[in-house]
């Protein structure tokens, strides 16, 4: 009995080397090749119920594949609780959120991204399929 129970403790440390072996074997080859941010741009007008959703989906989404979540969400002068509602979600959160309003906004071009963002406007159900866990 004590030498089964040597045989699985064995069998289980060597299972967890080679996980860490294979995780930093992966790390090393794939550095500085893949992009580890996603950037999405919300237009919303009216979207108080659909806006914490979506944040949060995409907060999980990011958080899942390893990646920083960028977020940039352009209201279009909503009279509800759109804006409260995103700037309460994202405030204790390790992403990077801009809140604009649709006069004021301009693409950011300070930076080079690898990937284009990916515009979403919540009001139009075909741009619903742009989100990743939406098909």
């Amino acid at each position: 009995m004590l030498l089964t129970l040597l045989w699985i403790v064995l069998s289980y440390a060597l299972a967890v080397a080679a996980v860490h072996l294979a995780f930093r074997w992966r790390k090393k080859h794939t550095s500085g090749t893949t992009n580890r941010e996603v950037e999405y741009v919300l237009v919303t007008k009216q979207n108080q119920s659909q806006i914490e959703w979506v944040v949060r989906a995409l907060m999980m989404y990011a958080w899942l594949q390893g990646k920083t979540l960028r977020l940039t969400i352009i209201d279009e002068d909503s009279t509800d609780l759109t804006i409260p509602i995103a700037q309460r979600l994202t405030m204790d959160q390790y992403i990077d959120v801009k809140i604009v309003n649709h006069t004021e906004w301009k693409p950011n071009t300070d930076r080079l991204a690898l990937e284009a963002p990916i515009p979403i406007r919540l009001n139009d159900p075909d741009d619903w399929a742009k989100l990743p866990f939406v098909h």
